[in-house]
This record gives C-alpha cells, structure tokens and sequence, in this order.
C-alpha cells in the first residue's frame, strides 16, 4: 500500500510538472519517496514509541556489515548464474552477449543499480523489518516467517505474467530473506542478497525480473520449452530451476557456521529487544 500510495505521489506530480518519466524512472523516484518513507515511520516506532536505536531494526553497521552485504551479493550472482547455466544444460535457454552496446550499457547499469538497490532496501525494511521483528516477539520466528513471506507472495501475485509456480518462488525465497535476517539480526545480508537477485537477473542476463523486462541488459538469455522449466513472461522466478536453487539457498543459510550475530550488534540489541520471540531464543544461529 505504501508503494502504491508513493507512485500515486509520483504520478500525479510528475503530471503537474508536465514531467513524463518512463517506468523505470517511475518506479525508482516511487522506491526513493517510500524508503525516506519507512525510514521516517521506522524512526518514530523505534525513538519516540520504545526508545530504541533506529539501527536495532537491523540497519546498525556493525562490524560485519560489509561482509554481509558483500556475502548477500556474491550469493545472488552465484545463484542467478548458476539458475541460467542450469537451463542451458536443460536445451531451454540460449545466451548472447549484447557487445555492440557496452557503452551504451553504463548509464543504464548505473540506473538498474541505483533502482534495484533502493527496491531491495525498501522490500527488506517492509517485510523483513519492524513489522516482522515485532511479528517475530509476539508469535515466535516461524509464524512471523510464514505470514510475511506469505504476504511477499502475495503482493508479487499482483504482477503481470504471475503463475502459481512464480508465487511459490516467491514466498520461498522469502523464507531465505527472514533466514539471513534472523542469522545475522541485520539486513545487510538479506539486502545484499536480494539486490543481486535482481539487478543480475535482469540487467546481468536481460531475464524478466518478477514479470518485468528490462530494456537493456548485458547478455541477453533467450528461452524455448515448457514454462515450468523457463518461468515463461514472468522470467526466471516462474521456474522450477528457480525453486532449486532457492532452496539450496535457504540449506546454506540454514546450516553455515560462518553466519551469526555479531558481538557488536548483540550489544545494540540488548537494550532494546525482548527475549520472549517465541521459541526463547533472542539469537537463533548465534
């Protein structure tokens, strides 16, 4: 609702201007309006309401911030190129490199990175946020995670080209995004994750990102063969390929010992946020 609401903001402004951006640049001036948004209305739940930080909603740099957010990148280009490679071994998908337009691409490149960077930002502190910390205090870390990544699908089931396999992908790997959250309490690594995600997915490899083409893209994936095995118009996500790889995600995040709570976001927490989430445990994986 807040995203519509911003876009409406947008367009109607952009209509008294007499300013006629193009989608992308609609949804990335939306993104930026909604996130100085929930900043705002995170600060205010947080400061003035309970007297905590506003970093305690998972935005503290602490000392790991950057190998998270790095770790989060790295594990979404591992992902999407591992996905694509998949397809090709399958005989569904051909891929082309875009060269004569590498200079072309760097403008845009910095566009997609700047738009899919203030999307991924705006997702994680929405879903992955307040709402779902406070969500994981009152009814424990499972229910929080199956009603909000529920609600992630969702609200990607109003997208164009959506199929019930698309929609599965989606809360899938919403369940990795509150995974990297509740390892780390921070959302760098899910924020890293889910802006790579999407920014090699569609610009990386000219896929549909969540049934939305981009107009430029470095390479360029073509595919041919059943939906379920390609995700058809809705890209990638609509696959199968998708749902092993996202599943194979949420195996590492579950399981690898190099993910915890850092010494220095703990300290940030524990003035703040109540023991009682449910299942007694303030630090799952820590």
């Amino acid at each position: 609702m807040l995203f519509l609401g911003s876009s409406f903001v947008v367009v109607q402004g952009a209509y008294i201007l007499g300013w006629q951006p193009d989608l992308h640049t609609r949804i990335l001036t939306a993104s930026l309006l909604q996130l100085a948004l929930l900043l705002a209305l995170f600060k205010a739940f947080t400061v003035l309401l309970e007297d905590k930080p506003l970093g305690s909603i998972g935005i503290y740099p602490h000392s790991r911030w950057a190998w998270e957010l790095g770790v989060g990148i790295g594990l979404g280009l591992l992902l999407i190129s591992g996905a694509v490679g998949i397809q090709i071994a399958l005989g569904v998908a051909e891929i082309d490199f875009n060269s004569g337009e590498i200079w072309n691409l760097l403008p845009s490149g910095l566009f997609f990175v700047c738009l899919f960077g203030a999307s991924a930002a705006n997702e994680e502190l929405a879903f992955r946020g307040y709402p779902f910390q406070r969500l994981v205090e009152s009814i424990g870390r499972y229910g929080a995670t199956g009603v909000l990544s529920a609600l992630f699908g969702f609200v990607h089931w109003l997208n164009p080209h959506h199929t019930w396999i698309s929609t599965l992908n989606t809360m899938l790997v919403g369940v990795a995004f509150c995974m990297a959250y509740l390892r780390t309490r921070s959302l760098w690594l899910p924020t890293g994750l889910h802006f790579s995600w999407n920014l090699f997915q569609g610009f990386g490899f000219g896929i549909p990102v969540s049934g939305y083409e981009l107009p430029r893209s470095l390479f360029r994936v073509r595919v041919e063969g059943a939906e379920y095995w390609t995700g058809g118009a809705y890209g990638l996500e609509g696959s199968l390929v998708a749902t092993v790889v996202i599943l194979l995600l949420m195996a590492y995040l579950g399981s690898s010992k190099s993910l915890y709570v850092t010494g220095d976001m703990r300290m940030h927490l524990e003035n703040g946020l109540p023991a009682g989430n449910g299942e007694g445990q303030l630090f799952p994986g820590g």
